[in-house]
């Protein structure tokens, strides 16, 4: 979100400041919380929740049934909340780099880890639910 700031004040390229305030905050807040959600269930199910943790269950039930990274999808979805109240076109790079990043380096990583530890369930969990949504 700082480098959301940044753009915005250093290369602020107005799409619109007709957004409604409320709506980019909605979002926000539904991001936000998705990922507590989400930390919520890592806990319940006692499994790692950091990326180079070594998982113990694989989690494919509640938000996991629609998403395989619902964390990250929290994360953007802040991101993109904040790009639209902040109106400027340059802000929506942020989410965008934010999503090729997470999906070269952190959920190559994790599924690499995942395969490995539950192999065909993980297999078939990945045919059945997306990536990102």
């Amino acid at each position: 979100m700082v480098g959301q700031y940044i753009l915005h004040v250093y290369l602020p390229i107005t799409a619109t400041k007709d957004f409604p305030l409320w709506l980019g905050i909605l979002i926000i807040l539904f991001g936000f919380f998705l990922v507590v959600y989400t930390l919520r269930i890592f806990k319940k199910e006692e499994t790692a929740i950091i990326p180079n943790g070594t998982p113990s269950t694989l989690i494919d039930d509640g938000v996991f049934r629609f998403s395989r990274n619902p964390i990250y999808l929290g994360m953007t979805t802040i991101l993109i909340g904040s790009a639209l109240i902040y109106g400027s076109i340059s802000t929506f790079f942020i989410p965008l780099v934010f999503m090729a990043a997470v999906n070269l380096i952190w959920i190559r990583y994790e599924e690499k880890k995942l395969a490995s530890i539950f192999g065909d369930d993980f297999k078939s969990y990945k045919e059945r639910v997306r990536k990102w949504i």
